[in-house]
Order: C-alpha cells, then sequence, then structure tokens
C-alpha cells in the first residue's frame, strides 16, 4: 500500500528535475552574457519542461545528457572556456535528439 501524499512522488522528482535542467541551461547561458545565447535557451525552454523529455532523459541509464551537465560545470569551475563550448555544443546536439525522440 502506497501512503498517503506519496502517490505524487514521481511527479514532484520529474517537476524537480526539470525546473533544475532549465534553472541549468538559463543560468549557463545568462552567466555568459550573451544574450543570443540567452534568447537562444529561453526560446526553447517550453520543449524542455515538456514531461515527455524530462521522463526520456531521466529513462537512459548511460545518457550522454547527464554527462554533458557534469563536463559543462567543471569546465566553467575550471575556467576553461574552450571545454565549456564543446560541452555546451554537445549538448545542444543531445538537447536536439532528445527532442526528435520525443516529438517536440
Amino acid at each position: 500500500m502506497i501512503p498517503a501524499g506519496k502517490t505524487c512522488l514521481p511527479t514532484q522528482k520529474m517537476d524537480a528535475f526539470i525546473d533544475h535542467d532549465v534553472a541549468f541551461h538559463i543560468g549557463v547561458a545568462r552567466a555568459s552574457h550573451n544574450r543570443l545565447l540567452l534568447d537562444f535557451y529561453s526560446s526553447f525552454e517550453n520543449a524542455m519542461r515538456d514531461p515527455a523529455h524530462g521522463a526520456f532523459c531521466m529513462g537512459v541509464p548511460e545518457d550522454a545528457h547527464r554527462d554533458f551537465h557534469n563536463d559543462l560545470f567543471q569546465a566553467i569551475q575550471r575556467g576553461d572556456h574552450s571545454a565549456a563550448t564543446r560541452a555546451a555544443i554537445y549538448g545542444l546536439d543531445v538537447n536536439e535528439r532528445h527532442l526528435h525522440a520525443v516529438g517536440s
């Protein structure tokens, strides 16, 4: 038996995942001080918030999407602009494939 209030836990986790994912992408774009990049990421925020996209991202055990986040974050921490650019471009490619897979 599932305790009262626990039936929405998967949705809550998905919502939290999506909120953090969107915040990460928008935050990186904002930190770049590149208005074009910020507008670009903002333009597909709704697609990133699609639960099907989140489910796809979370449902793949060996997911390059997760690795891309770590690679980008670490490159930013190191101040390695070239590695951050490569990771960001790779992440966009992975995101594009995910969005096509869910039909967005």
